[in-house]
């Protein structure tokens, strides 16, 4: 499974904010993030600002990727729902998040040359989950998933209570046909 996740209004706040808060936001947020995904026994494979790429049963299988995926995205938002009413009782800036979760095969390796290189993940789960976050915005939601990976996770002994809500055919920028969707919230 792959997941996106990444702070809301970023890009406002760095517009805004001291580079010393920004970064101390940024600071605050990762170390409540990076816990969150370890417990649930994801790899974290890049930042990206203040997105965060993650993936689960790669590197390396497991036979509860998918319901990993789902509980650490319940963990996260918890988590950082938290955070935010602590930051807004303090007065300070509260910035949300967008989470995406998409399932299937991905491949794993170094990428680059001998002066670079990265590990990388790559695969349609991989632009799913991306464009999934993104769509989090439009749909107006935290977190969103799809049928399939929903359906991955119960089979792997996920509960599903809180993600329950579906949302058929919607028009996902970046991707061509409608995709049914799942809430997580």
């Amino acid at each position: 499974a792959a997941m996106f996740i990444d702070m809301r209004d970023f890009t406002g706040l760095a517009a805004s904010l001291p580079p010393r808060d920004l970064i101390a936001l940024l600071g605050e947020y990762q170390n409540l993030a990076v816990p969150a995904i370890h417990a649930n026994r994801g790899s974290i494979i890049t930042f990206l600002g203040d997105g965060i790429m993650v993936t689960f049963g790669a590197p390396g299988n497991s036979a509860t990727y998918a319901a990993d995926a789902f509980r650490c995205a319940e963990g996260l938002l918890d988590t950082l729902a938290d955070w935010a009413a602590q930051r807004t009782a303090a007065g300070l800036p509260a910035p949300g998040v967008g989470i995406g979760i998409a399932v299937g095969t991905v491949i794993c390796g170094a990428v680059g040359n001998e002066s670079r290189l990265e590990y990388a993940v790559i695969g349609d789960p991989v632009n799913r989950a991306a464009k999934l976050q993104q769509h989090t915005k439009a749909e107006g939601v935290r977190a969103l998933s799809t049928p399939r990976a929903l359906e991955r996770a119960r089979e792997q002994g996920y509960d599903g209570a809180r993600a329950a809500t579906h949302r058929d055919a919607r028009n996902v920028v970046g991707i061509e046909e409608p995709v049914d969707l799942i809430v997580i919230d």
